[in-house]
């Protein structure tokens, strides 16, 4: 399956079905060598943080934007628009499941 495949956008983010690996292994994160699955997710696929650390996951890469999310995404700190994934983790719905995609690229603007 090729990046030009319909199950992707055009940068190569997934579209639908694709397992979650394919565009996480596209992070720029996750490319630093900084991120792993096991920072963000438990061993059974939970995620680690609790709601009012949310963001903490993202730290090792954007301790700065983190601790002064307001600055970075121009919503309330506590709005669901400071959570690093409203933009960087956008979630979709595709038959009868809801993914996030973890490319962690900034989402376009539609």
């Amino acid at each position: 399956m090729t990046l030009e495949d319909p199950d992707y956008y055009p940068d190569g983010r997934d579209l639908g079905e694709n397992y979650t690996y394919t565009s996480w292994s596209m992070s720029p994160c996750v490319k630093s060598g900084k991120l792993d699955c096991i920072h963000c997710h438990t061993s059974s696929g939970r995620y680690r943080f609790k709601k009012e650390k949310f963001n903490n996951a993202c730290v090792p890469c954007h301790e700065g934007k983190v601790n002064n999310p307001t600055e970075h995404t121009h919503h309330l700190a506590e709005s669901e628009g400071s959570k690093c994934i409203s933009c960087h983790m956008p979630m979709t719905a595709f038959a009868r499941m809801n993914r996030s995609d973890h490319s962690m690229l900034r989402r376009r603007r539609q």
